[in-house]
């Protein structure tokens, strides 16, 4: 964890700022430049350097620490990553094993413990590590790819904007962003987030936190852009989730999103906007009625199996995705399988993601629109998606 990243972040649960106890700091080198703009305070100047210090602040990385807040909780920092969920008790235990009173905050005495997770969303979480951790590569040039058309923002508009990253994931998107010159800070439940810290360490321009969406512990009006792909519709709450994103844009900020499509009614679905070599096959009403009835087959079929899969352990459920990753190469009947990927390893992946996480919300671009209007952000883009429909906007907050 960089000293900057104590510029804008706050304690998930009272919003109060942290006091940082640094336990192991290390020596970093950059191949790239360092973000612009200064700090609204100077957390590196509590050391002998002196205040805006910028390049001697990047050149120290915190690897371990405790982040303390005044309303009595304490979290973790662990492999430059801090972890801000209560499960992180465990972690303040080995490190006061490890570093003795020096890990230990005066606050700890009262510190508060009564947010232990619901167990749906301790299983998403495990569901999620489970699969990120074994995500096979990193295709750069795809997720490039998929990233330019998914953001809907011309990408120079990214260079020195400080960007949130609403699930990253194993980070394959944090890099990208990073990459066209962004800041950018990518926040996950899943321990997918030390993945996302490994394959984006060489960033000076990137901040890896583990949280939980519906709490995010960033001061309000920060990020000057976020994205989220497939992403809120696995929370508890979509729109809830939604909502608490959209505290932490600015006003004038951009947001783009997408979530899962929900079928919907025939009047809306003929709206959706298909990408232009799917909807040369729909040229005529009958053809869209077929395509509608077919989709909305294929949703229940989905959330029936789900029944079952939800329920069965993670390492189970992966192995039966072997299964339909092997279907996910057999003409037309692969479009019965969640994934139609080149690389099978990552067929087997997509599968198992969408098979797995106990939160599965659908939703219609009238639901999204309205959200967006109830936040006052103004709608200026509409996500194209394949015959599955796949719901995403992107917009500016006006207030």
């Amino acid at each position: 964890m960089k000293y900057r990243l104590l510029d804008i972040l706050v304690c998930p649960y009272c919003q109060n700022r942290f006091t940082l106890t640094p336990l192991k700091e290390e020596t970093v080198a950059f191949h790239f430049p360092i973000p612009e703009g200064a700090c609204s305070r100077c957390a590196f100047s509590a050391s002998p350097v002196p205040a805006q210090n910028c390049q001697g602040c990047y050149a120290r990385n915190i690897a371990e620490g405790v982040l303390s807040c005044s309303c009595g909780r304490s979290f973790p920092i662990i492999d430059s990553v801090p972890i801000l969920l209560p499960e992180g008790q465990q972690h303040l235990s080995d490190l006061q094993k490890k570093y003795g009173a020096a890990a230990v905050d005066s606050n700890r005495g009262k510190n508060i413990n009564d947010t232990a997770p619901g167990k749906e969303l301790e299983r998403t979480k495990k569901r999620f590590g489970y699969e990120w951790l074994r995500y096979p590569i990193c295709f750069s040039e795809e997720e490039e790819k998929i990233f330019r058309e998914e953001i809907q923002l011309d990408i120079s508009q990214l260079k020195s904007k400080r960007i949130l990253d609403a699930g990253c994931g194993m980070g394959r998107f944090t890099r990208v962003a990073a990459g066209l010159g962004g800041e950018v800070v990518g926040v996950d439940l899943s321990d997918s987030v030390f993945r996302a810290r490994e394959i984006t360490r060489q960033f000076p321009s990137v901040h890896i936190v583990q949280a939980d969406l519906l709490r995010l512990p960033f001061c309000e009006h920060t990020f000057d852009i976020i994205y989220s792909f497939g992403v809120l519709h696995h929370t508890p709450d979509t729109k809830q989730a939604f909502c608490a994103i959209t505290k932490t844009l600015k006003t004038d900020g951009f947001i783009s999103l997408w979530v899962y499509g929900k079928v919907g009614s025939y009047e809306n679905f003929i709206s959706n906007p298909l990408k232009k070599d799917r909807s040369q096959y729909l040229s005529t009403p009958l053809r869209h009625r077929i395509y509608w009835l077919l989709v909305l087959l294929r949703e229940q079929f989905s959330s029936a199996l789900r029944m079952v899969t939800i329920h069965l352990p993670h390492s189970l459920l992966y192995f039966f995705c072997y299964g339909l990753t092997v279907l996910g190469k057999l003409p037309l009947i692969k479009y019965l399988t969640f994934s139609v990927h080149q690389d099978w390893r990552v067929r087997l992946l997509e599968n198992f993601d969408w098979l797995a996480p106990p939160f599965q919300h659908h939703h219609t671009k009238e639901e999204l629109m309205a959200w967006f209007q109830e936040q006052h952000i103004e709608v200026h883009g509409m996500l194209e998606h394949g015959f599955i429909p796949k719901t995403g906007l992107a917009g500016i907050r006006k207030q």
